[in-house]
């Protein structure tokens, strides 16, 4: 599938997250026009998660689409990868244990979570917890990752890009969760900021091993 886009040219995606980019400058300017400055201090940790995010994402596409630029080892990458999901998935779980047992969670140093998990942006779907999507993802995650160690199979083989896509659309969703805690809510959540760089590296990770894996297909086919 990213074979077929190699012809596009990189510069498009980098100009659409540009345009978003100053958007989103544009609307922290405002918002610390009419804030304290203790919430601007506060929110500008969410503001960094966000550029984080918008400027990984566009750089793990166009390792895709052009020429590799960069390749984990497969000694890291059989310890990096695992442990990525592992901490992704501790934290899904924690969040989840919160919202379904509606208890107070351990903010830490960002005092707001708790407005941030007891929202309604927490049940995109309307009944589900965002947390339980998350750790099913994480599931699925563990379940490909141990598929495409094991065995040799179909399965196998496509492991790679579905990792890849799950990551991807992981890191998309938790660029739009951001944005909500920025702008709308104005609160931010450590454990959801920690999930959304979280996956934000497992997309790169991911793109690694999704380059990984066309290397070694194209070394046993020669």
């Amino acid at each position: 599938m990213f074979a077929s886009l190699r012809s596009l040219n990189p510069k498009i995606i980098f100009s659409c997250f540009s345009v978003f980019l100053t958007f989103s400058h544009l609307r922290a300017f405002s918002f610390a026009q009419n804030s304290s400055p203790e919430a601007v201090s506060e929110l500008w940790v969410g503001w960094f998660v966000l550029i984080f995010g918008v400027t990984a994402i566009p750089y793990g596409i166009f390792a895709l689409i052009k020429e590799p630029l960069f390749l984990i080892p497969t000694k890291w990458m059989k310890i990096l990868f695992p442990t990525l999901t592992l901490i992704g998935l501790a934290i899904a779980l924690y969040i989840a244990y919160v919202q379904l047992l509606q208890v107070r969670a351990i903010c830490g140093p960002l005092e707001n979570c708790n407005t941030v998990l007891q929202s309604r942006y927490a049940k995109l779907l309307g009944f589900i917890p965002n947390s339980v999507l998350g750790t099913l993802s994480y599931l699925a995650l563990f379940f490909l990752w141990g598929w495409y160690v094991w065995r040799n199979d179909w399965l196998a083989r496509q492991a790679p890009l579905l990792i890849l896509a799950i990551t991807l659309l992981g890191s998309l969703l938790s660029i739009y969760l951001t944005i909500l805690q920025v702008i709308t809510l104005k609160a931010l959540c450590i454990w959801c900021l920690s999930s959304a760089v979280n996956i934000t590296i497992l997309f790169l990770v991911s793109a690694s091993l999704y380059q990984l894996n066309l290397v070694e297909s194209s070394d046993r086919q020669d």
